[in-house]
């Protein structure tokens, strides 16, 4: 039985790997989005095999389904008539871009590191060690033990994303409305 365990796992992170290495190198945008899909949905697969049920279950359900369909739709919507380039090569944006990144990981690092207290367990701490989590998952399931952490004891950074998330909506729709010289 634990042949089969590993050998399913690995079957999983060789399509996770494949098709998002695909997705990024496709020259075609419908087969990065067609590879992407398969890798989401190779994530949620991985996820479930490793008994972890509810985000698997998330993962294919937001991912598998929601962000594929966005991501159809977006191909969809886009104008093919005048291609845009990234302008990547502008060594001031790329220089910038390494500093927000780097910045970025680095207060990430800090706040879930335990350097605030070095007798914690960083941000996870309220629940004791990692073995003590584990064995709270066991015993109470991942759903009720994600449910309990995400709406007790992250409630704020909980709903600051969705503020975050309603003002990339309202972004994106004011984006998408156009100019009022195109009516």
């Amino acid at each position: 039985m634990e042949f089969l365990n590993s050998a399913v796992f690995l079957i999983f992170a060789a399509m996770i790997i494949f098709s998002s290495v695909f997705a990024v190198f496709a020259h075609k945008i419908e087969y990065s989005v067609l590879s992407a899909v398969v890798c989401f949905l190779s994530v949620g697969a991985l996820f479930l095999t490793l008994s972890a049920d509810f985000i698997g279950a998330s993962q294919i359900m937001i991912y598998g389904v929601g962000v594929s369909i966005l991501l159809a739709f977006a191909i969809m919507f886009t104008g093919k008539d005048s291609p845009k380039s990234l302008y990547l090569t502008n060594p001031l944006r790329v220089f910038l871009g390494f500093v927000l990144v780097l910045t970025f990981l680095s207060v990430l690092i800090f706040f879930i590191s335990p350097v605030l207290d070095p007798k914690s367990d960083g941000a996870f701490s309220s629940y004791g060690s990692f073995a003590a989590q584990i064995e709270s998952i066991r015993q109470i399931g991942t759903a009720k033990f994600i449910g309990r952490r995400i709406f007790c004891d992250y409630v704020l950074p909980f709903e600051l994303l969705s503020l975050l998330l309603l003002a990339g909506i309202v972004g994106v729709g004011y984006l998408a409305g156009g100019s009022k010289k195109d009516v």
